[in-house]
Protein backbone atom coordinates (compact mmCIF):
# COMPACT_ATOMS: atom_id res chain seq x y z
CA UNK A 1 0.00 0.00 0.00
CA UNK A 2 1.20 3.21 -0.65
CA UNK A 3 0.55 6.44 0.64
CA UNK A 4 0.63 10.49 -1.05
CA UNK A 5 0.08 13.35 0.30
CA UNK A 6 -0.58 16.34 -2.10
CA UNK A 7 -1.08 19.34 -1.60
CA UNK A 8 -5.43 20.20 -1.99
CA UNK A 9 -5.27 23.64 -3.59
CA UNK A 10 -2.57 22.96 -6.33
CA UNK A 11 -1.82 19.28 -6.10
CA UNK A 12 1.67 19.54 -4.88
CA UNK A 13 3.47 16.21 -3.47
CA UNK A 14 4.16 17.18 -0.01
CA UNK A 15 6.53 14.78 2.07
CA UNK A 16 4.39 14.72 5.36
CA UNK A 17 2.73 12.24 6.87
CA UNK A 18 -0.92 11.16 6.52
CA UNK A 19 -2.09 12.17 9.50
CA UNK A 20 -0.02 15.32 10.66
CA UNK A 21 -2.71 17.37 12.51
CA UNK A 22 -2.83 20.68 10.38
CA UNK A 23 -1.65 22.80 13.53
CA UNK A 24 1.88 20.86 12.74
CA UNK A 25 1.74 21.07 9.29
CA UNK A 26 3.80 23.59 7.10
CA UNK A 27 2.45 25.71 3.99
CA UNK A 28 3.03 23.95 1.23
CA UNK A 29 5.75 25.06 -1.38
CA UNK A 30 3.76 25.76 -4.29
CA UNK A 31 0.82 27.84 -3.09
CA UNK A 32 1.11 27.97 1.12
CA UNK A 33 -1.84 25.90 1.68
CA UNK A 34 -2.37 23.75 4.67
CA UNK A 35 -5.34 21.83 2.85
CA UNK A 36 -4.37 18.07 1.76
CA UNK A 37 -5.60 15.44 -0.21
CA UNK A 38 -3.99 11.94 0.96
CA UNK A 39 -3.99 9.30 -1.64
CA UNK A 40 -3.67 5.58 -0.78
CA UNK A 41 -2.85 2.79 -3.25
CA UNK A 42 -3.81 -0.56 -2.91
CA UNK A 43 -2.54 -3.15 -4.64
CA UNK A 44 -3.34 -6.78 -4.33
CA UNK A 45 -5.00 -9.82 -7.03
CA UNK A 46 -8.58 -8.48 -6.50
CA UNK A 47 -9.82 -5.43 -8.55
CA UNK A 48 -12.05 -3.04 -6.17
CA UNK A 49 -15.39 -1.74 -6.91
CA UNK A 50 -16.95 0.72 -5.70
CA UNK A 51 -20.98 1.37 -4.68
CA UNK A 52 -22.06 4.99 -2.83
CA UNK A 53 -25.59 5.20 -2.12
CA UNK A 54 -26.74 8.83 -1.14
CA UNK A 55 -30.47 9.77 -0.25
CA UNK A 56 -31.98 12.87 1.57
CA UNK A 57 -35.24 13.37 2.51
CA UNK A 58 -37.57 16.05 4.64
CA UNK A 59 -38.87 13.97 7.66
CA UNK A 60 -38.75 10.61 9.21
CA UNK A 61 -37.00 7.56 7.26
CA UNK A 62 -39.32 5.28 5.56
CA UNK A 63 -42.09 7.68 6.05
CA UNK A 64 -41.62 9.60 2.26
CA UNK A 65 -39.66 8.94 -0.59
CA UNK A 66 -36.32 10.52 -0.90
CA UNK A 67 -36.29 13.76 -2.60
CA UNK A 68 -32.88 13.14 -3.99
CA UNK A 69 -30.85 10.12 -4.36
CA UNK A 70 -27.58 9.29 -6.18
CA UNK A 71 -25.90 6.40 -7.06
CA UNK A 72 -22.31 5.79 -7.87
CA UNK A 73 -21.19 2.53 -8.86
CA UNK A 74 -18.65 0.81 -10.63
CA UNK A 75 -20.64 -2.50 -13.11
CA UNK A 76 -20.10 -4.17 -15.82
CA UNK A 77 -21.36 -2.96 -19.05
CA UNK A 78 -22.72 -6.29 -20.88
CA UNK A 79 -22.07 -4.16 -24.59
CA UNK A 80 -18.80 -3.19 -23.83
CA UNK A 81 -17.37 -6.20 -21.88
CA UNK A 82 -16.01 -4.48 -19.29
CA UNK A 83 -16.62 -2.01 -16.00
CA UNK A 84 -17.72 1.39 -16.13
CA UNK A 85 -18.93 3.73 -13.52
CA UNK A 86 -22.18 4.64 -13.34
CA UNK A 87 -23.91 8.08 -11.83
CA UNK A 88 -26.91 8.32 -11.16
CA UNK A 89 -29.09 11.49 -9.74
CA UNK A 90 -33.12 11.36 -9.31
CA UNK A 91 -33.81 14.49 -7.90
CA UNK A 92 -37.91 14.44 -6.79
CA UNK A 93 -37.74 17.77 -5.80
CA UNK A 94 -37.01 19.86 -9.17
CA UNK A 95 -38.68 16.63 -11.28
CA UNK A 96 -35.03 15.91 -13.01
CA UNK A 97 -33.30 12.49 -13.89
CA UNK A 98 -29.60 12.58 -14.77
CA UNK A 99 -28.08 9.60 -15.75
CA UNK A 100 -23.96 8.62 -17.20
CA UNK A 101 -22.32 5.37 -17.66
CA UNK A 102 -18.48 6.46 -18.20
CA UNK A 103 -15.55 3.76 -19.17
CA UNK A 104 -12.39 3.49 -17.29
CA UNK A 105 -10.71 5.67 -19.54
CA UNK A 106 -12.84 8.55 -19.09
CA UNK A 107 -15.20 7.98 -22.35
CA UNK A 108 -19.00 8.63 -22.08
CA UNK A 109 -20.61 5.45 -23.22
CA UNK A 110 -24.44 6.76 -22.65
CA UNK A 111 -26.06 10.03 -21.29
CA UNK A 112 -29.31 11.08 -20.17
CA UNK A 113 -30.74 14.25 -19.17
CA UNK A 114 -34.26 14.64 -18.99
CA UNK A 115 -37.29 15.79 -16.70
CA UNK A 116 -38.19 12.92 -14.29
CA UNK A 117 -41.73 13.13 -15.30
CA UNK A 118 -41.17 11.90 -18.50
CA UNK A 119 -37.83 9.35 -17.52
CA UNK A 120 -40.68 6.45 -18.00
CA UNK A 121 -39.81 2.75 -19.50
CA UNK A 122 -36.49 2.96 -18.82
CA UNK A 123 -34.41 0.52 -15.71
CA UNK A 124 -35.90 0.82 -12.66
CA UNK A 125 -38.97 2.82 -13.78
CA UNK A 126 -40.09 -0.27 -16.29
CA UNK A 127 -43.88 -1.08 -15.66
CA UNK A 128 -43.72 -4.17 -13.69
CA UNK A 129 -45.70 -7.21 -15.75
CA UNK A 130 -48.77 -7.59 -13.43
CA UNK A 131 -50.29 -10.60 -14.99
CA UNK A 132 -52.68 -12.45 -12.35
Amino acid sequence: MAEIVKCSKCGCILSEPTILPKAERKPCVECGSLDRLCEMKIHDGLPLYESIVAKSRHGKVGKCKPFLETKIRDEYHRATGEMVKRIMVIDRENDWYEEVVESNAGKIIYKSEEPLSRHIDHGYAKQKNTKA
